[in-house]
């Protein structure tokens, strides 16, 4: 199986060691049992971004990378959100320096229009309810669409389930995406256009916007012939206040979303959020180079994805 898996995966394999990939662990053989759906995937982008970045620099960023089970799909969606930017870059650099001494890094620091973009890749996984106890009726539970903490500032109360077997988690999943967004501004440069690259493995998209924009606390009719409504929505990283005074620094998320869908295809949607109140919002001619290329790479809306 190896030698047909370093014939199909060049790049992959010259990245994670021709020596490992001849005697691969479970785990690896499973994911190619199943499918290479994933791993063509990342074919692409290490070939693409070898035309960037010298192979042997891929080794070094993400060889150990890809060769560890629990952070091997983090790593895969790290190398996608890179190779965008580097489809977009003049010049690319891996695992940049923060501070010269610092020992510490961030993802992508990428080259383009004469900009510099510095990036750092997050992902995340919500798989509630599934986290919960499973019950006589399947996996069931609630949570709130709106920070308790923030609610209480507002005046609002914070209602639990009337049943009392029914699962409540007490952190909204919004909040555990600033957390995550927070995280990957602490290792971002102090100024310059910062980016995060959010790798959506499973979620919804909507979690991600009520955690740039506040979650909705409550929504009416504003017009009753056309039916538009009207959102009032409480804090956000992106929004006005204490709430979005951590994330000024912050240019911009890119959400990633990889799926795998039940036809046995791999699908491509971003979406590009800018933040109103960065100290320094994303240069025009970038966001049009960057959007051009999540058009040219996008292989279905992710409007049309049911999350």
């Amino acid at each position: 199986m190896s030698e047909q898996v370093i014939s199909l995966l060049p790049s992959f394999a010259e990245v994670v060691g021709r020596r490992w990939l001849s005697k691969p662990p479970e785990w690896f053989r499973l994911h190619v049992a199943k499918g290479f759906l994933w791993l063509r995937q990342l074919e692409s982008d290490l070939a693409l971004l070898a035309g960037k970045v010298p192979i042997s620099r891929l080794g070094t960023c993400y060889g150990a990378m890809l060769r560890d089970c629990d952070g091997f799909f983090n790593t895969i969606f790290e190398i996608h959100g890179a190779t965008l930017l580097a489809s977009i870059a003049t010049r690319v650099k891996l695992h940049a320096p923060l501070a010269e001494g610092s020992g510490r890094n961030f993802d992508v620091r990428a080259e383009t229009q004469g900009y510099i973009v510095n990036a750092e890749s997050k992902t995340r996984t919500d798989n509630f309810p599934l986290t919960v106890p499973r019950g006589p009726e399947g996996h069931f539970g609630t949570r709130p669409t709106l920070d308790p903490h923030e609610a209480a500032d507002l005046g609002l109360p914070v209602r639990r389930p009337v049943v009392e077997d029914v699962h409540f988690k007490e952190t909204p999943e919004s909040t555990e995406i600033r957390q995550r967004l927070l995280d990957a501004l602490s290792q971002l440069p102090a100024s310059g256009y910062n980016l995060v690259l959010f790798g959506q493995i499973q979620g919804s998209r909507h979690q991600l916007e009520r955690a740039l924009y506040g979650g909705e606390f409550l929504v009416f009719d504003h017009n009753h012939v056309t039916k538009q409504e009207t959102t009032e929505r409480g804090p956000g990283a992106f929004t006005p206040g204490p709430s979005g005074d951590p994330f000024e620094r912050l240019t911009a998320v890119l959400q990633v979303c990889l799926l795998r869908f039940s036809g046995g295809s791999l699908v491509r949607a971003y979406e590009l959020y800018s933040n109103p109140r960065a100290n320094q919002p994303l240069p025009s001619v970038v966001e049009a180079a960057l959007r051009a290329a999540m058009a040219q790479w996008t292989t279905v809306q992710e409007s049309e994805i049911a999350l």
